[in-house]
């Protein structure tokens, strides 16, 4: 997650909404309206002055050219159509304070500290009209935060002030299909201080504090809400105390994520299962997501397959040194401690399928078909049968001169690196006995090599880049070179691509269309000291012997740049699969990155009897799903039909058919 830019406040900042290109910061003495239309370069258009002794400012919320910001002297209506002259148009005053306000349509539901709710009209949304008003159910409370989803109203509240401890919370869900006359459908009680609700697609997310002076301990529950009248406790997760102060966390949804204060981000695409994909710990007051842009505060973050989001973190017995994949089974080379089978569809009790201890240190692993060939250190090239994840079986093996470091495989031919010794060509045809074909000295020691069609690539420290042409394996040549002032210790190829790493220099992208005179095309300067090199897409991910998992953009091969990473885990050996990063990360085992998706949008165009949907054409690997009901529970079944690119969308037409049908895209 790539840092874009910043605004500064003048005052000291207390929350921030993000509605379209605006940004509403609420600060000690005023409002800021800010333009976030370029997340670079964020620019102050116009503030609001507010008075200094307010005992309580809530926060704002915005529709269309009008904010609305509940403060202890009333709910305060801004006209915003010109940003650089803010002006207020109403005030709407109760006896006691506005703690939040949500919009929906021509309605407003406004929470008050002890008056309860109020619904307020938006026919004209310069000056909102008392429609209706609903006490909480629970004596001494008071309300924190309101949402709203259809007609239906949701408010947190907690225990007084003078309450005792510990404290308790509540969520209260009312009916305003007609608002003059609003009924109270469903409670949920919280043993903590409820904070704040979101509540999105039949999931409400809320987050409370403990209440006890001094301790941070807080969380957020997950709560299935699709029959209001009876809210599910689907999951409660455990936030970090930087984020769940004793003043609990702010939280926004967007599609199925949830963004909390701290810059912590939970996967709901399980809601029974949330995943904390990121957390930055970084005192942010609210936090957003708009697109692929994270708005904290007024700082704005990147998310984009730069964003990497740890997912799983696999004890797996032995230091997880190399890794391969085989459908949804990821083999893992555990150094002294041989190979290991991971099911990747499997939750981490039952994971780990298979294991076949080894002579010597396993430092790689390469898959053919269903044959593992495993760079096993002074043992040299071991020969392994995957056919079944949970008995692997050694076939055979072959001793190879120095010490094998690493392997690469086309067909039944593998490529050998052993470090001082060079490299070894060997046929495992016949897997129980491998033979070798040719060694070839390098100038350096091979410590990666990777195929390039009938050429292999190796990299060999401070001689470079070695490129040898296997056209005829047994007669390897050497045909060409690509010097570096540090050292190259990775190498992989895309294509007519090959990206390299060295020590002093950085990140290289090399032209190899012609593997005899590699030729750079780009370079990103920096100090990597590289194990080794994954690409997807537009972006290398290299594993960093000091700095964990580093991410460059090669969108433009000319002008690489480092764009992201983590150095959550300590990195050896890198795989992607799908939208999946997978490391070799050491002693902590195997690690699963999730690159970041935004949020895809599903547009939908009725025309007689058919609908037409579609989404963005760069939002690759959906499914399709219908359902012929939402309450009390869905039916999710894929549809059959192809989606067909049209321009820059995927669209499916339908046929409708009777009764009502309920559409949503999902990732396999």
């Amino acid at each position: 997650m790539r840092r874009l830019g910043g605004h500064k406040p003048d005052l000291g900042l207390l929350d921030v909404t993000v509605t379209g290109s605006r940004a509403f910061a609420v600060e000690i003495g005023q409002m800021s309206i800010v333009d976030v239309s370029q997340p670079e370069a964020p620019r102050l258009l116009g503030a609001y002055p507010l008075p200094s002794d307010l005992a309580f400012i809530g926060k704002v919320v915005a529709a269309g050219n009008y904010a609305y910001l509940p403060t202890s002297a009333g709910l305060q209506t801004i006209d915003v159509t010109d940003p650089a002259a803010p002006r207020r148009t109403s005030l709407f005053r109760s006896g006691s304070y506005f703690t939040g306000a949500a919009v929906a349509g021509n309605l407003l539901a406004a929470a008050t500290s002890y008056d309860g709710v109020f619904f307020l009209g938006l026919t004209d949304p310069a000056k909102p009209v008392s429609r209706g008003r609903a006490d909480l159910r629970f004596n001494n409370i008071t309300a924190k935060s309101v949402a709203i989803s259809g007609h239906h109203v949701f408010v947190t509240s907690a225990d007084g002030p003078e309450a005792p401890i510990p404290k308790t919370g509540v969520i209260e869900i009312f009916d305003a299909s007609s608002p003059a006359s609003p009924q109270w459908v469903g409670t949920y009680e919280i043993p903590a201080v409820a904070r704040e609700v979101a509540v999105s697609a039949g999931l409400a997310v809320v987050t409370s504090y403990s209440g006890i002076p001094g301790s941070p301990a807080g969380s957020a529950d997950i709560l299935d809400v699709r029959d209001p009248a009876h809210p599910v406790l689907l999951a409660s997760q455990e936030l970090n105390p930087s984020v769940a102060h004793q003043w609990g966390s702010r939280v926004s949804l967007a599609g199925e994520r949830a963004i909390l204060s701290g810059l912590t981000v939970l996967d709901l695409s399980d809601a029974t299962k949330p995943r904390q994909l990121v957390g930055l710990a970084q005192s942010a007051g609210s936090a957003t997501i708009s697109g692929d842009v994270l708005f904290a505060g007024l700082n704005t973050y990147r998310m984009s397959p730069a964003t990497l989001l740890r997912s799983r973190t696999l004890e797996v017995g032995g230091q997880a040194l190399g890794v391969a994949l085989q459908g949804n089974v990821a083999w893992l080379a555990l150094g002294k401690d041989g190979l290991q089978a991971v099911d990747r569809t499997k939750p981490d009790a039952t994971a780990l399928v298979g294991h076949l201890p080894l002579d010597g240190k396993a430092w790689d692993v390469a898959l053919a078909g269903d044959r593992a060939v495993v760079a096993a250190g002074e043992a040299g090239l071991v020969i392994v049968d995957t056919t079944d994840p949970q008995n692997p079986q050694q076939l055979g093996t072959l001793e190879t001169p120095g010490e094998a470091h690493a392997v690469a495989v086309a067909g039944n031919t593998a490529c050998v690196a052993n470090s001082s010794a060079g490299v070894q060509v060997v046929d495992f045809g016949n897997p129980a006995s491998p033979r070798e074909l040719a060694g070839f000295a390098t100038l350096g020691p091979a410590l990666d090599v990777v195929w390039h069609g009938t050429h292999a690539l190796v990299a060999c420290r401070e001689a470079g880049l070695q490129v040898l042409d296997l056209t005829v394996p047994a007669q390897p040549e050497l045909v060409g070179s690509y010097l570096v002032r540090g050292a190259v210790e990775a190498v992989t190829v895309v294509g007519d691509r090959a990206f390299i790493a060295d020590g002093v220099e950085g990140f290289r992208v090399l032209d190899v269309s012609d593997p005899s005179k590699p030729k750079r095309l780009g370079l990103a300067a920096g100090n990597t000291q590289a194990r080794s090199i994954a690409v997807a897409g537009r972006f290398a991910y290299v594993a960093d012997a000091t700095r964990g998992v580093r991410v460059y953009d090669i969108g433009d091969p000319s002008r690489p740049r480092e764009v992201g990473g983590t150095s959550a885990v300590n990195t050896y050996r890198l795989a992607v699969s799908g939208d999946r990063l997978l490391a070799a990360a050491g002693s902590s085992g195997l690690a699963e990155f999730e690159f970041f998706a935004a949020p895809v949008e599903l547009g939908i165009v009725h025309s007689g009897t058919t609908v037409t949907l579609r989404w963005p054409a760069s939002a690759l690997g959906f499914q399709l799903e219908s359902s012929p009901a939402l309450n009390p529970v869905a039916h999710w079944l894929p549809e059959s039909a192809t989606p067909e690119t049209v321009g820059d969308w995927q669209a499916v037409t339908l046929e409708m058919g009777a009764g009502p049908r309920y559409f949503r895209l999902k990732k396999p």
